[in-house]
Order: structure tokens, then sequence, then C-alpha cells
């Protein structure tokens, strides 16, 4: 038989309206749970210790890493699970019980799980390493935005079928934790040591364009860009280019997003979130020359469908009914109801509620 048992490590501050919910939805698989709470002025230390995790309490030193790492010290079992407390898991015991023995079979490897971030406009898909060895050379580094590594290195990692939905990007759990104003101070102080870093910059940058500064977002995604050298680009780059053409979109500035979409698709012709993006600029541009390549642009996104999100950070629905959508609306206003009528079928039969909308409208 198997010896398999986890360990769940949290850190927390203020989180008792998901605590709850994160320990419950992990409780079933693990053999503990872990919390390391930081200051909460709320119930969290309380609810996570009544849900049945064991509580730790730590001073908040503004470092990330230190604050996990403090917490996989205090892991009993041999495989660690990272949690935040505002995710919830998606999964069973065998699939984890899998992951821990293909780690097992392959030793100093680490798994990576699918991140379903909910946002106020959908739902953003990215791959996360949290499933890994209670080892002492795993261990995170970097104050904000940590990386997990091994022995100060990268490591293997492949992916499995276990889900993580995320509440953190929500835009009232945003600026009710204050994350933007930590976020910069900890960025500031690593930009400061690091000018030249590209990462740092795109993450500076990202923040910047939750609090919707468009401007400051663009000028350090443009930072970010033009400091990666060379033709091996890191992992992050695919979304970089991406999030820099968002903020151009917001500015107006057509000129340069149209430089920086024709070089993206040159890297990423099979990112389907570029073609998506470059249709929402066509449409936002209100430039009439420009409105006859919106049906080629969405017909791209059907024709790739959605975006590997092993690969890339992708929107749900920019390869199927968003851009079943936007074509509705295109042949919508063009007057070809047939076909206004066929893209709004095919997108509320995905279950896009906007488009059985819009449909009604036309066929009543």
């Amino acid at each position: 038989m198997d010896n398999i048992s986890i360990s769940v490590c949290m850190i927390t501050k203020n989180e008792e309206n998901y605590i709850g919910k994160a320990i419950s939805s992990v409780r079933p698989f693990v053999e503990e749970i872990i919390v390391v709470d930081h200051n909460s002025t709320d119930l969290t230390p309380y609810l996570a210790k009544e849900a049945g995790a064991i509580v730790f309490r730590q001073p908040w030193k503004d470092d990330f890493a230190a604050a996990r790492n403090f917490s996989i010290t205090k892991a009993n079992h041999p495989y660690i699970l990272i949690m935040d407390a505002d995710e919830t898991l998606d999964s069973d015991l065998e699939s984890l019980h899998a992951a821990c023995r293909q780690m097992r079979d392959h030793p100093g490897t680490a798994a990576r799980f699918e991140i379903q971030n909910v946002t106020n406009d959908g739902s953003v898909i990215t791959w996360a390493t949290r499933l890994f060895p209670n080892l002492p050379e795993f261990r995170y580094q970097g104050r904000i935005h940590e990386q997990l590594l091994a022995g100060g290195g990268t490591i293997p990692t492949w992916d499995t079928p276990i889900k993580l939905k995320h509440y953190g990007y929500l835009s009232d759990q945003i600026q009710s934790k204050q994350k933007i104003e930590r976020n910069l101070k900890l960025l500031m102080s690593e930009l400061e040591s690091n000018p030249i870093d590209p990462y740092i910059n795109f993450q500076v940058a990202r923040t910047y364009e939750q609090n919707r500064q468009w401007e400051l977002a663009s000028y350090y995604y443009h930072n970010a860009v033009e400091r990666i050298n060379g033709t091996v680009f890191p992992h992050y780059h695919s979304t970089l280019l991406l999030h820099l053409l968002k903020c151009l979109i917001y500015l107006k500035n057509w000129d340069l997003f149209l430089e920086i979409i024709h070089y993206a698709l040159e890297i990423y012709p099979d990112y389907t979130d570029l073609y998506y993006i470059y249709g929402t600029a066509v449409i936002e541009s209100q430039n009439v020359e420009w409105f006859p390549a919106i049906p080629q642009i969405f017909e791209s996104c059907l024709s790739l469908g959605e975006a590997d999100g092993r690969k890339y950070e992708t929107t749900k629905g920019v390869g199927s009914y968003l851009a079943h959508y936007n074509l509705g609306l295109y042949f919508e206003i063009t007057g070809t109801i047939s076909k206004a009528i066929y893209h709004y079928s095919q997108s509320k039969e995905l279950g896009y509620d906007s488009a059985g909308v819009r449909l009604n409208t036309l066929i009543q």
C-alpha cells in the first residue's frame, strides 16, 4: 500500500470570508493543514482552528518567501500542498495520490495545478507549482511573487488534472485587503535593488494595471519588454505582451498597439487571446477602415480554439463563446442577420447568457 500523506500549508491575513471554504475543500484529502497567520484583525485564526487547521502566529516581515518557508517547516508529512486562503481545491484523493506517486518515482520534481482565477470579467486560467516533496532543498525565494526553487535552481515540473479556484482577483477582494499598496511597496523595494530586472518590471506593471493606472502599467510593461534580450523568452513573456496590449487599448495608442500585436503574433501564432484582443482593439478603435478585418480575426479565434492554459495565461471563452458573440455583434451591426443569429446561437449553446439576450432581440 502507498505510504502517502500530505500537509497543506497556507499563510493568511484577514481571510475570514474565505478560510473556512478553503479548508473544507481540502480537508477530506490531506493529513494536516498548517495555517500561519500574520497579524489578522478578524476571525481568520479562530475560523481556521475551528475548521481543523493547526494555527501558528507570526509577525509580518514584508517577505512572502520567508512566510511560505516558515509554514513549510511546520509540515510533518512527506508531501506539501500550497494553497492560498482565498482558493478552493477541485480534486479527488486518487488524483492527489497519483501526483505524489509521480514525485516519488521521479525525485526532484514537482506538480503543477490549473488555477482558475475568478475575476469580475470572467475566468482567467494560469498554471502554478503547488505540490512538492517535503525536503529541505525545496524552498521559496523572492519577497513578493515568490518562486519555488530546489537547491536554489529551477524544478522540473509536470501537469496534473488538479484544479484550484482562486477568488483573490475580484476587485472587492483586492481593495479590501489593500493588496495594491502592499504589493507596490514590496515591488518598488525590489526594483530599487534590481532596476533592469524584467520580471520585477513586469510585476510592477501588473500591479498598476490592477489599479487601472494604465499609463504607469504601460510604462513598466514596456520596460520589461525592452529588458528581455535574445530569442529565448522567459515563461511570462506571452502574458507580458498580452497585458501591454490591454493597456494600449485603454490608452488608445493604436500605432504602438499595431506594432506590438504583429510582433506578438509572430512569436506566439497559436495564442488565441492575442487574436481576441486584436479584435477587441479594432472594435474599440472605432476606425471604420479597420472594421472589415473583424470577421477574419474572430474566425481565427474559433479556428484555434481555446488557448492551451499549460502554455499561456488565457481567458475562458476567447476561442469559443466570446468569439462567436463578437461575430454575432459584427454581423448584427452590418445587417447580415442570418449570420448574426448563427453566431449568437452558437454562443448561447456554449452557455453565454448575453448571446441569448441578443438572439431573443433578433428573432422576436
